[in-house]
């Protein structure tokens, strides 16, 4: 797991071992209110956050959960991305207004 601050992006250059799949965590800090969240899944986090990064202006730290070696594939993610929001939704502890979409569950063997 990284955890990535949104001041630090630059650290993304270096790690190659982000352009692959991954489930990721997107973080507000609004003390005030629930934190706004967003929850996804993407083949490469590298390119994926610099999106997020120009078009969400609520976070400030990103959680990206990727395998060290090739046993993640999409469908690990897209699952991981399934359970993350249900939880969330059911918790009531995290604003997910930028989750539009709800992911459906995925066969894992």
């Amino acid at each position: 797991m990284f955890v990535i601050p949104r001041s630090n992006l630059a650290y993304l250059n270096g790690q190659d071992k982000l352009q692959k799949p991954a489930f990721y965590v997107l973080i507000g800090e609004d003390a005030a209110t629930k934190p706004e969240t967003y929850i996804g899944e993407t083949e490469h986090f590298k390119e994926r956050v610099k999106d997020h990064d120009n078009k969400k202006s609520f976070w400030q730290k990103a959680l990206v959960f990727v395998s060290k070696d090739a046993d993640m594939t999409n469908a690990d993610v897209q699952y991981l991305e399934y359970k993350a929001i249900a939880v969330a939704n059911e918790s009531n502890t995290f604003i997910l207004s930028d989750n539009k979409q709800t992911p459906k569950a995925t066969n894992l063997p």
